[in-house]
């Protein structure tokens, strides 16, 4: 057999029309139109990230088995050495393996290094000009363009396009050398995971933008192209190609092989609240995509929270899911919460060595979004008070109202701002509403409400406030 597999990092499945309708037809859809085949597009990753991610292709395992379970866990020093992978099962076939990646990626540890490998560095015309291409081979093309441009530009649409434009080059580059039909016995593209504009950071981490990948396969004798809304994900690329080669699996996996009709009945997922630095610097966020394409939530606090509600949504069940084959779900709780009381220590011993210098202040970290928008404050306790100062600070926030349940007795008290109840969200015109609520299951809640009474869910904010120190007024 011969095999090329693509990996373009970052592409997406939200962002393509061919995944998604509300998506305008672009040119990277006529290029995979024009190679056919089947196009999954219902497909989701259980780790949104590269390293972690590329560990459920090789293996068909879920993080917890495959040992990739942190983002800086990459595969080729930290992949389970006692399960089986692609890499290690094209070694013992004899198979010649072709690779085109970076010679940083290589080191980084994208895939696990075998006797068999050809590794192509200096460009993709090194691999094109140079690569030997015989029975039982196959050729891996890592493309990173998308993810590289949107790193240098931002996360914008129109860097979006730019890197798609550079994927493009590289894509062509490959099907102008090749006749891929004829040269190749299957065509396999697809993607670690998606992205998140610079707009649409207050959703979940695992929100559908960054979970929802693209896989595309093409197979000797396909004609035309197919549309597969099937739940899949990038753990089925194992053993997907277990199955076009004619092998045999050795054990029961997590994924699911593609040419399988069913596919699966949900997807676990999991990810890290952000890639800072930070004390426990650990996974805290999962979830799970069912088959009725329903999104579910859950964060260190222990509270779910729900795309849509599901009768059927069994959340006892999936948490022990989720410590099953995830990262170790009651571990990374704990580590959490140990995380919260030496900050919350190291704050306060902060604040003793240096007298009454410093007091503790909540902020509002995603300011920015706020500029040149007009904005209503909910909550006018403590949180409450440390946003108002801070968005008055700021010149191009115009802040219409500010709105408290309790807002009769705490206008009889000294506030700078008089204070309305809920009813002031129909008379204001607004961009954002921020909840400056501590309690993440009260401000969770409240975010409910508004969405109740018809609110647009992404004009409410309710990130976690930041705790800082700063100087006493």
């Amino acid at each position: 057999m011969r095999s090329l597999v693509i990996f373009a990092d970052m592409l997406g499945g939200e962002y393509i029309n061919l995944c998604n309708g509300e998506m305008p037809y672009a040119d990277i859809d006529e290029f995979l139109e024009r190679l056919g085949g089947t196009v999954y597009t219902n497909c989701y990753t259980p780790a949104p990230d590269t390293g972690r991610s590329s560990a459920c292709m090789w293996t068909g395992y879920y993080p917890k088995k495959n040992h990739c379970d942190h983002r800086l866990k990459y595969p080729r020093y930290y992949l389970n050495d006692e399960i089986d992978n692609i890499w290690k099962r094209m070694e013992e076939a004899k198979y010649r393996v072709n690779v085109f990646a970076d010679s940083l990626v290589v080191e980084d540890g994208l895939f696990p290094i075998s006797s068999n490998m050809h590794i192509y560095s200096d460009g993709i015309a090194d691999f094109l000009n140079n690569a030997e291409i015989q029975d039982n081979t196959l050729c891996f093309f890592y493309l990173p363009d998308i993810h590289v441009v949107l790193n240098e530009l931002g996360y914008s649409a129109h860097a979006y396009k730019e890197g798609v434009t550079e994927l493009l080059r590289g894509l062509n580059c490959i099907f102008e050398k090749y006749d891929v039909k004829e040269k190749f016995d299957y065509v396999i593209i697809l993607s670690d995971h998606g992205f998140r504009l610079s707009d649409k950071m207050y959703k979940n981490v695992l929100y559908r933008d960054r979970t929802h990948t693209y896989i595309q396969l093409w197979k000797k004798g396909d004609t035309g192209i197919e549309f597969d809304d099937k739940l899949r994900s990038n753990l089925d690329l194992y053993p997907t190609i277990y199955e076009l080669e004619g092998w045999n699996l050795k054990e029961q996996i997590d994924g699911v092989s593609l040419l399988d009709k069913n596919g699966h009945s949900y997807i676990l997922m999991e990810d890290h609240e952000n890639f800072y630095p930070s004390v426990s610097q650990g996974i805290c966020a999962w979830g799970v995509i069912t088959e009725s394409g329903v999104h579910h939530w859950i964060g260190a606090d222990d509270i779910w929270n729900d795309e849509s509600k599901e009768e059927s949504f069994d959340e006892i069940f999936f948490i022990d899911e989720i410590q099953k084959k995830m990262c170790d779900y009651q571990r990374q709780k704990e580590i959490f919460e140990y995380a919260q009381i030496y900050l919350s220590h190291a704050q306060r011993e902060c604040r003793n060595s240096l007298g009454d210098k410093l007091e503790k202040k909540f902020i509002f970290e995603d300011i920015e979004r706020l500029r040149g928008n007009k904005v209503i404050l909910y909550g006018a306790g403590r949180v409450g008070k440390d946003y108002f100062r801070q968005i008055m600070s700021e010149k191009d926030i115009q802040l219409v109202a500010w709105i408290d349940n309790n807002y009769e007795k705490l206008n009889d008290r000294d506030y700078p701002m008089i204070l309305s109840d809920i009813s002031e969200v129909y008379k204001h015109s607004f961009d954002y509403i921020i909840i400056s609520i501590y309690d993440r299951k009260e401000s969770n809640f409240i975010k409910k409400i508004l969405v109740m009474l018809g609110v647009d869910e992404k004009k409410v904010l309710n990130s976690i406030p930041k705790e800082i120190l700063m100087k006493g007024e």
